[in-house]
């Protein structure tokens, strides 16, 4: 599973466009911070915190790498079991480790479908440090993954 330092946030470009009139009553355009930049980003700084303690307990053991993808994909049991067109007693006994290690590869294929992954993304964390690009590129049912990094080029270098 690809895991970057810098994960997914807010970059504050979006900004709210207001048209107010001047005082000869035509209309000019103001742009605007949104007052929700705030929860915004207090919502991205949790994702990531989420992902840290996910992680963390599929590490130590606590719990598998399915019920890491379930929890941060906001899924419930009964809509994995679905999915997966699976009992939800079967999907959640794959939510332990103890259960994980008896899935089929067969299995963890379905499941990769659902959480748009590579197979291998269940068994490994690559950690990428800030500055650098990573692209992913599944094959073969999802049983191969292309992984290819390479250093950041930032815009402001170019210019």
């Amino acid at each position: 599973m690809i895991i970057r330092e810098k994960s997914e946030g807010y970059d504050g470009k979006f900004r709210l466009i207001m048209y107010e009139p001047d005082e000869q009553g035509r209309l000019s355009e103001q742009s605007r911070r949104s007052e929700m930049e705030e929860q915004i980003e207090t919502y991205y700084e949790q994702r990531r915190l989420e992902m840290e303690r996910l992680k963390a307990q599929v590490v130590n053991g606590e719990i598998s790498p399915i019920a890491l993808c379930m929890t941060y994909q906001q899924m419930t049991l009964p809509d994995l079991a679905s999915r997966a067109k699976l009992s939800k007693r079967q999907v959640k006994r794959h939510l332990t480790p103890e259960g994980f290690r008896e899935v089929t590869v067969e299995l963890l294929q379905r499941y990769a479908r659902i959480f748009d992954l590579a197979v291998a993304d269940f068994f490994q964390f690559l950690l990428v440090k800030e500055g650098t690009e990573v692209s992913d590129e599944h094959r073969g049912e999802r049983l191969i993954q292309l992984v290819e990094t390479s250093l950041a080029s930032s815009e402001e270098e170019e210019k």
